[in-house]
């Protein structure tokens, strides 16, 4: 078996790895693993491209670390069609807030975060905009 070719995908198993571990809050981790991804393996990527994207910058964003990658990935991932999308307008706005405060303190994106928390009908991101002004207020 050991001589055999693998049937795992190694990247998919990677995405998926970053994945877990950022459900259990090891967002440095999952960053790193997210960051090991062998972009030029089109094929094995091609499944989870647009959603790592969006990971890059999430897992910035809760790492404190590698902030400035993190906006650009989310920028990225915001300039995608909508069609081709599966996280809201709204969490992407608070992401990008969020990556921008964090990586400047300007009160702007603070105001911008606030704002987003008076108007979304989304619980779980109103929680979540809670915790972080609460972190840094």
């Amino acid at each position: 078996a050991l001589r055999k070719p693998s049937s795992i995908k190694l990247q998919q198993f990677k995405f998926d790895y970053a994945m877990l571990l950022s459900s259990y809050q090891r967002y440095e981790k999952a960053l790193e693993t997210m960051l090991s991804i062998d972009l030029n393996d089109k094929l094995a990527v091609a499944n989870f491209a647009t959603m790592r994207l969006y990971q890059l910058g999430k897992l910035a964003a809760e790492s404190r670390s590698k902030l400035a990658l993190g906006v650009e990935n989310m920028r990225l991932y915001a300039a995608i069609p909508e069609t081709e999308k599966t996280i809201s307008g709204e969490w992407i706005e608070f992401r990008l807030a969020q990556l921008g405060y964090l990586q400047t303190g300007d009160d702007k994106y603070h105001q911008t975060i606030n704002k987003l928390r008076e108007n979304t009908s989304d619980d779980y991101l109103k929680s979540k905009i809670s915790a972080f002004l609460s972190e840094i207020d």
